[in-house]
């Protein structure tokens, strides 16, 4: 990264905005036209004001062709960000998220200008509650949740006077009072079950890493009705030369965002400070300097947009100033007629080929489904490989089905999802399907007589598949369909070769971000 920011920390990748008492997830996110990644954006940050003043600064980021992810890292809030591909941003998060395969930051360079809001602890301490919008979603807990949990954020926050000063109560027990400590050598894991271990006094609590730390920080400030969320990317580069900065995998970090009307989402540091990777630093000032009223924050209010710190710039405020000559084209060129022709012949040939993979898969899948037993969990198989689910080489029918029940998803209420939630439970219809046809096999397999005729089982194959599609991202929705990798040996021995006890990952940037801290 270059930059001229002497602090160049909190660098974000995805936000997870979602607790169900199993996982933090990124929640339901769909790609909306127009919000590209192509220059200025039209609303920075949800609920930040315009009368906070801002210090923007801008940032060019160049990624290593390791970093293969599908999720882009930016300044939080960001005024301006131009990436080439096509990525997308949500304005509740304003994080940016590849609608296709090929767009990826492996190799990326992009450029972006990053407000830095000068927030005051004086307007958050006085804040107004959040709005339905946010204040309703952003507290949402699952039923499940222990009280023990709303117990202790109520027993830590006693006799504050504010949200805000509730929320630097809580960081403050985290990182001094409450006897936490930072360490790598921690069980995973953010489900009811987890966060109370982790909470706990003895025996090995409160001892964890860093999303163990954000996770429950941001649960707890929603049991004392705080909007929040937890925020996943980088914490603090190393300084490599003038103005040039390096994030490595040791940077990964995780911290909790809290709201406030007129602040807008506001970042704190429960984590306790520790050398180790993943480790906090200091916290941010306006949670330990003294609550004072600031005087006319108008005066020094930056208008956001494009930053240039080159005087000869034209292009200020996000907005390129590029003119065009009406009479650049010569009205007697020619047009190139063969070589358009060619073209065309050519993408039609291309588009012909591309064509092949699908047509062969769906002519396999059609001539199964009118099979008997085997020839349905054959192509459950294939189905599988094709999504990129995990399928056991040597497993049991009934191992395997528990194993492939937890990649089911649940209907969805529209087009498919970016990022769909998936697990047993959402898709009850689907997992009694899947129950009827291992029995099935199990009995053909096994019994000595048992029924097993052509076609019996079509429509309980047809639903297993639709609860896996609606598990899966559009992207992968796609690979499937235009590239199916159950066509190849390969793609069946890498599924057999997987992990296969691990169930859909809770928080993943395009395969990077699996776990951090």
């Amino acid at each position: 990264m270059k930059t001229q920011d002497p602090n160049p920390s909190y660098l974000r990748i995805a936000v997870l905005t979602q607790f169900n008492g199993v996982e933090w997830t990124s929640g339901n996110r769909s790609i909306v036209q127009g919000q590209t990644a192509d220059g200025l954006l039209r609303f920075p940050e949800e609920g930040l004001s315009n009368t906070v003043p801002t210090d923007p600064q801008n940032y060019t980021v160049r990624a290593s062709t390791d970093f293969d992810s599908h999720w882009l890292p930016t300044m939080f809030p960001a005024s301006y960000v131009n990436a080439v591909g096509d990525w997308h941003w949500d304005a509740g998060t304003m994080d940016f998220i590849a609608s296709n395969d090929s767009t990826t930051t492996a190799g990326l360079t992009w450029t972006m200008t990053g407000l830095k809001p000068r927030l005051s602890n004086y307007s958050m301490t006085n804040s107004l509650t959040a709005p339905l919008s946010i204040q309703e979603p952003y507290t949402a807990l699952p039923s499940t949740l222990p009280n023990l949990v709303r117990t202790l954020a109520s027993r830590v926050t006693k006799g504050a006077n504010s949200r805000f000063e509730s929320a630097v109560m809580l960081q403050n027990w985290f990182r001094n009072t409450g006897g936490f400590r930072y360490s790598l050598k921690r069980a995973e894991g953010d489900s009811n079950e987890a966060l109370l271990r982790f909470l706990a006094e003895g025996n090995g609590g409160r001892v964890g890493y860093c999303e163990q730390f954000a996770a429950a920080f941001a649960v707890m400030a929603r049991t004392l009705n705080i909007p929040s969320r937890v925020a996943i990317g980088f914490l603090q580069p190393k300084k490599t030369g003038n103005d040039q900065y390096v994030y490595s995998s040791y940077d990964m970090h995780a911290w909790p965002e809290l709201y406030f009307r007129g602040s807008g989402w506001v970042t704190f540091e429960p984590t306790p400070a520790s050398s180790a990777p993943g480790g906090a630093g200091g916290v941010p000032s306006y949670t330990v300097d003294p609550v004072t009223k600031p005087s006319n924050p108008k005066d020094t209010q930056n208008p956001g947009g494009r930053f240039t710190t080159d005087p000869t710039s034209k292009a200020t405020s996000g907005i390129n100033d590029t003119t065009t000559n009406g009479d650049s084209t010569s009205s007697g060129a020619s047009v190139p007629w063969i070589w358009i022709l060619i073209g065309f012949v050519l993408l039609a040939v291309l588009a012909a080929i591309a064509l092949v993979p699908g047509a062969v898969r769906r002519r396999r899948r059609s001539r199964r489904l009118d099979g008997g037993a085997e020839e349905a969990w054959v192509e459950l198989r294939d189905t599988a490989v094709d999504l990129g689910v995990a399928w056991p080489g040597s497993r049991s029918p009934h191992e395997t089905g528990h194993l492939l029940s937890a990649w089911f998803g649940p209907d969805p209420d529209g087009a498919p999802l970016v990022r769909p939630p998936r697990g047993r439970g959402l898709a009850p219809g689907a997992e009694d399907a899947l129950d009827r046809i291992v029995l099935t096999l199990e009995r053909v397999r096994y019994a000595r007589y048992a029924d097993d005729t052509p076609g019996a089982l079509a429509g309980d194959v047809r639903t297993c598949i639709v609860s896996l599609e609606n598990g899966c991202p559009r992207r992968t929705l796609r690979r499937a369909h235009w590239f199916p990798r159950s066509l190849w040996g390969g793609g069946r021995r890498a599924a057999a070769r997987a992990d296969l006890e691990r169930e859909p990952e809770a928080v993943a940037a395009g395969g990077v971000v699996d776990h951090v801290g």
